[in-house]
């Protein structure tokens, strides 16, 4: 997985319509520096049910291959893949999108990594990504135009 400091412009999904920027949050490595606290379990429930959502209805957001945690190589924990690390998390936020990764949890977890309170907020308010909701809110949040990753996506709900 690549490194992005927190709240830095995440590039690798700069191909498509996005009018807004696409901020990284979560893409932690080796060496590299971050926050550290306790996370609300509704933190991780929201990361959980959302990263089902996006992996089911949105493949063409995914990254190529499994991440094996370089943090837990550091800890002598195996470095091992971990299950549904391709996928990515998409929350719309004031004129902005938070990019995660899908397991970002895992961080939150093993390495204690508390995300930054905005991207918490955005988490919880964060309605299913196959809502109309959803749709409306990254809308919003990149200046009217739907998602790239809406092309291939099946009909939300609401006929949106």
């Amino acid at each position: 997985m690549t490194y992005y400091k927190d709240f830095t412009p995440c590039p690798y999904f700069n191909e498509g319509e996005w009018l807004c920027r696409l901020m990284a949050i979560g893409w932690l490595d080796r060496g590299k520096p971050y926050p550290k606290g306790p996370a609300d379990d509704r933190v991780l429930e929201r990361i959980h049910f959302l990263r089902g959502e996006f992996g089911r209805g949105f493949p063409s957001i995914t990254t190529r291959g499994l991440y094996a945690c370089t943090l837990c190589a550091v800890h002598n924990t195996g470095g091992t893949a971990l299950d549904k690390s391709h996928i990515n998390l998409f929350i719309p936020h004031r004129g902005f999108v938070f990019v995660a990764p899908g397991r970002v949890d895992h961080h939150i977890q093993a390495h204690e990594y508390l995300p930054p309170e905005s991207f918490i907020e955005a988490l919880l308010a964060c309605p299913s990504p196959h809502s109309a909701e959803y749709r409306s809110a990254v809308r919003a949040s990149n200046r009217g135009l739907d998602a790239p990753f809406f092309k291939d996506a099946p009909t939300v709900e609401g006929g949106v």
